[in-house]
């Protein structure tokens, strides 16, 4: 089981390079004016010649420079990283992020998603963030409630929702990881056996950092399950039903006794396109995919395809069909509620399949 809690809400990232000058947000370099280029979601300077400082003049008789020429370092290694917002009780929220040497924020860029692209919601996921990797370097992460950031990020004027940090090393160049935020902001009392009773401090707001792994091979999917639902068995085992409740064929179990703030590790499947995949209450390691202990079921694919339309933009991440060459985590999170509505409430306990993967390159 990955599990990665950072005590305090309070999470670290990497750096943006501290030598250029804060721009607008992008995306591509096309996004900024002039001579600028796009890193690190803002618009900087075209990197030029690195430490190595300007040509040396070692004073042959013909005043020619024959020093080595200008050395450029060329472009600063990244990580990816995405902020998963799994917190019911919180609003609406627009991230910043501020670049972090020696503990000390020296460049800020946001916020983001930008207006007019809307704001995430409960169970939104961003896009993979590249990051700038390196000695020193670290990020801090600010959520924040979408009117405190309309003329831009606000600086210590505006106390966060949420700040997570990510320390320096914390992801490796290359590496794809997610931010979990996981809890309660509130004190609330729809937990226990009976989903009435108050819930303790182990469902206060938390972060987690989890590593992603987007690589799988084109003829399988790479599947794994989170738990972050706040109330409910404490925890849970995954099984799919490949033709579903009263089918001949018998449910297998996919991911065992996963507790509450875990990431399953990934498991190498081929695409589940049909049947159930049913939730259990975790008893003991004999006792597999029963009726008795089945909580919650989601039919494949109906389910998912219903799920896009509830997540608002960032929806288009959900796996609503599962194919070959696909990584996907099934985030179950939100509020148990026996008498639940149909559509579900905007809180409610739902099982979504999100893809750990960047999209494709346009």
């Amino acid at each position: 089981m990955n599990r990665c809690v950072v005590v305090g809400v309070l999470l670290l990232a990497s750096c943006i390079d501290p030598g250029g000058q804060a721009g607008e947000y992008c995306r591509r370099d096309v996004d900024c004016a002039g001579e600028l280029v796009c890193v690190a979601r803002t618009c900087r300077p075209r990197p030029t010649a690195s430490d190595a400082g300007p040509p040396r003049d070692v004073g042959t008789d013909a005043g020619r420079d024959t020093g080595p020429p200008p050395m450029d370092a060329g472009p600063m290694e990244t990580a990816n990283v995405r902020l998963a917002y799994l917190i019911p009780d919180g609003p609406e929220m627009r991230l910043c992020i501020a670049s972090l040497v020696g503990g000390l924020e020296v460049a800020t860029t946001g916020p983001l998603p930008a207006p007019p692209d809307d704001p995430v919601p409960f169970r939104g996921i961003t896009p993979y963030i590249p990051f700038g990797v390196g000695a020193g370097i670290a990020y801090r992460m600010k959520v924040y409630r979408p009117e405190d950031v309309e003329t831009g990020c606000p600086g210590d004027a505006v106390a966060p929702v949420i700040v997570a940090d990510i320390p320096e090393g914390a992801v490796d160049a290359d590496a794809y990881a997610t931010v979990a935020l996981i809890g309660l902001l509130g004190d609330h009392s729809f937990c226990g056996p009976t989903l009435d009773q108050p819930c303790d401090e182990s469902r206060e707001a938390q972060v987690l950092l989890i590593p992603d792994d987007p690589t799988v091979d084109d003829t399988e999917t790479r599947i794994r399950f989170s738990m972050s639902q706040v109330n409910g068995a404490p925890s849970v085992d995954f099984c799919h039903d490949p033709d579903g409740a009263g089918g001949p064929a018998e449910a297998v179990e996919l991911f065992e006794n996963v507790a509450y703030g875990e990431f399953s590790d990934y498991l190498q499947t081929a695409p589940i396109t049909s049947g159930e995949l049913t939730l259990h209450a975790h008893v003991d390691p004999d006792t597999n995919c029963t009726m008795e202990t089945r909580f919650a079921n989601a039919i494949v694919p109906n389910t998912f395809d219903f799920l896009r339309g509830q997540v608002g933009e960032a929806g288009v991440n959900i796996a609503a069909r599962m194919r070959e060459g696909q990584s996907i985590t099934f985030f179950l999170q939100g509020v148990a509620d026996a008498d639940e509505p149909f559509p579900p409430s905007d809180d409610a306990a739902l099982l979504i399949p999100w893809i750990d993967q960047p999209p494709p390159a346009e």
